[in-house]
């Protein structure tokens, strides 16, 4: 759905508060389009930023799909066959939100076991759809990325921190009522995280860690920067509609997809003093 009419945005961050005191320290997948970030003022989000940040302050972890219009979220009007202008270029409003975790989406290769052999950044050019990303327009860089370069001159919020599949050409198969489809888009690479980020709290607790919480995005950033094992599987082939994934930090994928097995054993090491470069 999309956030329309008077009041919208109260009543989004009202769920949010509803849902907050009912399951306090959950994971949180979201996927609204919440329209794009140049046509709504930080006044306009502030109920929903102020929801999220109360979560968070309760243990949950957010994530929210970064958008499927390959950079492209603020275009709109009638005709979308038309090529897209500086003025398409943008970000969907809450997905560059510093309280979440903004998730975008990759092309995935496995070999016949399911076992990983290759990743690039999603693009349909087709269908005009992939990867959304980009450099936010409503809220400054956040201390968590202030050691992550773009090759711009910004100081503002970039978007995405990480990324999963989301091709649908290379999907995830859902059964759903005895039927078989195919999962794709950004809204498919944010569960993804979700249910992982579960995955590993369960092993942390196991461990002798804690809950990730409200916490994830410093320590995800922390563990890219020189963790002791490869916490994400960089992506360095592919685009979308404004940028390039490159080594690195990219507005494409970002961090890269999550390589599982090593990302939570370096969250526990830096949750309890272990980590080593």
């Amino acid at each position: 759905p999309t956030v329309e009419g008077d009041g919208g945005y109260q009543k989004v961050a009202q769920l949010f508060e509803t849902t907050d005191r009912q399951f306090p320290g959950a994971v949180w997948s979201l996927s609204i389009g919440w329209g794009c970030d140049r046509l709504h003022g930080t006044a306009d989000l502030t109920p929903v930023r102020a929801a999220l940040a109360a979560a968070q302050k309760h243990g949950t972890t957010v994530f929210d799909a970064s958008g499927d219009n390959g950079g492209l979220e603020c275009k709109g009007g009638p005709d979308w066959s038309s090529p897209p202008g500086p003025d398409d270029i943008g970000l969907d409003a809450v997905a560059s939100m510093p309280e979440v975790t903004s998730v975008g989406g990759t092309t995935l290769t496995t070999d016949e076991q399911g076992r990983w052999l290759s990743e690039q950044a999603w693009v349909d050019v087709a269908m005009s759809l992939g990867s959304s990303g980009g450099v936010s327009k409503l809220y400054s860089r956040p201390a968590f990325q202030s050691s992550v370069g773009t090759g711009r001159d910004t100081t503002q919020r970039l978007v995405p921190d990480v990324a999963a599949v989301a091709d649908p050409f290379t999907g995830v198969r859902i059964v759903f009522d005895g039927q078989s489809r195919i999962g794709a888009g950004t809204s498919q690479a944010a569960p993804i995280w979700a249910a992982l980020t579960v995955l590993m709290n369960q092993y942390l607790h196991a461990h002798g860690g804690r809950t990730l919480g409200g916490d994830l995005n410093p320590l995800l950033y922390q563990v890219a920067s020189g963790a002791r094992l490869p916490g994400f599987r960089d992506v360095r082939l592919g685009a979308n509609a404004v940028d390039v994934s490159s080594p690195g930090y990219d507005l494409v994928t970002g961090l890269g997809s999550p390589n599982v097995d090593s990302l939570v054993r370096d969250l526990l090491a830096l949750q309890t003093g272990a980590a080593r470069r």
